[in-house]
């Protein structure tokens, strides 16, 4: 929290003292104050997992993809090698072109002719070809998911059943739609200089207030002028609190008294508060949301900078396991005896 903030509005009679109005009063600047306070956390977080997913994950990824072209062009030699019989070449026929084609949605696009031997289809007339009626669109696919985020892809509940390729694939495919939806998230946090209704309203009654056009004593009105710069820098900041202090202070013409406000001025500071803390709220899940993209959890989980941080830990340390999986495959696939007994249990899964 920044030390140079004015202290926290509060009225400071005795709890059992207050009544209802003030009551709420105090409960809303509290959590007004701490909704703040975890906003500029997660925004802190969100900056620092977008260059931890720059200079971390980013080169990850393109290794693995690298590592997953090398098993492409071992299958690849693998069944030009005369060494494996026709029911084990259909399987090779069938992983080569998904895998390429995979690949090459990814921008691999070194394995179209790859793709176009081995699929009964060039990837050109693919391209051409609609949807299957039983494969899933992109808008299916977001229509499956929480409805309080797009960003956070759950793995299919059959996931652990699929075979290793199948997983690697779907894991790879996840990855690049999060990181698609990362660079929205950016563009949108960029976009969205917005200030509450709340805000808006003080902010143009204290204008009003302290103009200083209308001021004709010079002294007065260099004095107003300076108090304008004030309230102009709480409004773009959209600080209500700051500009509530003010407006309490204009309207009583002395110290703030907050004891002794009215219950028609607690109304309508009450209600200026909550429209206050419903926009913060909405601006908590947005950035959440982003969050959700890069953590892969669910954004309601994400509610400081450490949870963001240690969850992307975990997967860096995973896109490191997958690499190490994939390493392994590439060593034992390079013996053909090897992969013909992988080969021989693999099933193609049926359409």
């Amino acid at each position: 929290m920044d030390s140079n903030r004015q202290p926290l509005l509060r009225i400071g009679q005795p709890k059992s003292a207050l009544n209802k109005k003030q009551q709420e009063f105090n409960t809303l600047i509290d959590t007004i104050e701490k909704t703040e306070a975890t906003i500029a956390d997660l925004h802190r977080a969100f900056s620092h997992l977008l260059q931890r997913a720059d200079q971390e994950l980013k080169p990850l990824t393109a290794e693995y993809q690298t590592h997953r072209v090398e098993v492409v062009r071992i299958m690849e030699s693998a069944y030009k090698s005369d060494l494996l019989r026709k029911a084990y070449l259909t399987k090779l026929a069938y992983l080569i072109s998904e895998n390429s084609l995979d690949l090459i949605r990814q921008g691999v696009e070194e394995l179209i002719p790859v793709f176009d031997q081995y699929n009964d289809i060039s990837y050109e007339a693919l391209l051409k070809q609609p949807l299957e009626s039983n494969e899933e669109t992109a808008e299916e696919i977001q229509e499956d998911l929480p409805q309080n985020s797009k960003t956070a892809f759950q793995d299919p509940s059959n996931f652990y059943e699929w075979d290793e390729e199948e997983q690697l694939r779907w894991k790879t495919e996840k990855r690049r739609m999060q990181a698609e939806e990362q660079k929205e998230a950016a563009r949108q946090i960029l976009d969205r200089h917005k200030t509450s209704r709340a805000v808006r309203s003080i902010y143009l009654d204290l204008v009003k207030a302290y103009h200083p056009d209308l001021e004709r004593d010079e002294n007065e009105k260099l004095k107003k002028t300076a108090l304008i710069q004030e309230i102009t820098a709480a409004y773009q900041k959209n600080n209500l609190l700051e500009l509530l202090k003010m407006q309490i202070v204009t309207d009583h013409s002395a110290e703030v008294t907050l004891e002794n406000l009215t219950k028609n001025e607690l109304t309508y500071y009450n209600k200026a508060l909550k429209q206050q803390l419903e926009y913060l709220d909405n601006e908590k899940v947005l950035i959440q949301n982003q969050l959700a993209g890069l953590c892969h959890i669910p954004p309601q989980h994400i509610q400081s900078f450490n949870i963001a941080d240690i969850q992307f830990n975990s997967i860096v340390n995973q896109a490191k396991s997958e690499i190490k999986n994939i390493k392994h495959i590439i060593t034992v696939w390079k013996d053909i005896t090897r992969l013909k007994a992988y080969l021989k249990t693999y099933q193609i899964p049926e359409n």
